[in-house]
């Protein structure tokens, strides 16, 4: 199923559409979307979370104004997993797809380790050759949202067919990562695994681009975007994402987002997107 809405008032006029995620893809893609029109605010602030995105640009060249990489944004693109925020400066008209995975299906769609890339913006290009190209290729060539879509859930299909298994450690720390009663601390997860803690770390690190500790904290900061919403006090917000208090919380956002909680509420359109003031 595709759900499309048209998002209009204060400066912005666009068509957001969504896909339902087929049950094949459920374990790995959180979201794949498409948007296109005009936005009062160019400038995008795309926050760390745990999860990685996957962007094709369908229109006009996009620019990295905050973060490292490629400053010119044309085609397919991803930063793996982030560990601080990044600034996108979109065209007066944009047009883009995207597809939001899970650590382990970033893995599996790339087909790569991410350590060589999280954290740089980086085309598809340059990491798969001809089939990067082919994300942005059959999607810029759809006349409508739901064709748009359509093609980027079929080339997601295509590289899931060619994945190869990653290191046993990725999946079995993750899943413990995923429990309701996720490890205490990352000593305790290491201990469980039977390996060194050096040799459990790089292993971690070298498929998913970050180290276990890191990748909890984004998992936390995480939590709280999600229970970020108008109405619910910010200080529940933190110890419903398990930080120690308000001010704890408001100091990761500031690190790993740039903004201020209240800041990142004030900024979110209905989409999604968080503006960069």
């Amino acid at each position: 199923m595709i759900r499309v809405q048209r998002i209009e008032g204060e400066g912005v006029s666009c068509v957001f559409a969504h896909a339902t995620v087929p049950a094949r893809m459920a374990r790995d893609v959180e979201t794949v979307w498409y948007s296109e029109g005009a936005l009062a605010a160019s400038n995008e602030r795309v926050l760390p979370c745990g999860l990685i995105d996957v962007v094709a640009n369908l229109g006009d060249a996009m620019r990295l104004v905050e973060g490292v990489g490629d400053a010119r944004i044309v085609g397919g693109c991803t930063s793996g997993m982030l560990q601080r925020h990044e600034v996108i400066g979109h065209p007066a008209v944009h047009r883009a797809v995207g597809i939001r995975l899970r650590p382990l299906g970033a893995r599996r769609l790339l087909n790569l380790p991410l350590a060589g890339f999280s954290g740089t913006l980086t085309s598809l290009d340059a990491l798969l050759g001809s089939a990067g190209s082919a994300l942005a290729d059959r999607c810029a060539h759809a006349k409508t949202p739901a064709a748009v879509l359509d093609a980027a859930l079929t080339w997601i299909d295509a590289r899931f067919a060619l994945a190869t298994a990653p290191d046993p450690v990725a999946p079995w720390a993750l899943a413990r990562f995923d429990r309701p009663d996720p490890p205490r601390t990352i000593a305790s997860l290491v201990a469980a695994s039977g390996l060194s803690e050096r040799r459990f770390v790089q292993r971690f690190q070298r498929e998913l681009g970050v180290t276990p500790r890191v990748y909890a904290r984004l998992v936390r900061f995480r939590r709280a975007l999600r229970g970020l919403r108008p109405g619910v006090t910010l200080a529940t917000v933190a110890v419903d994402a398990g930080y120690f208090d308000h001010a704890h919380m408001d100091r990761e956002f500031r690190d790993l987002g740039g903004l201020t909680p209240s800041a990142v509420l004030r900024g979110r359109y209905e989409s999604g997107l968080t503006v960069a003031g």
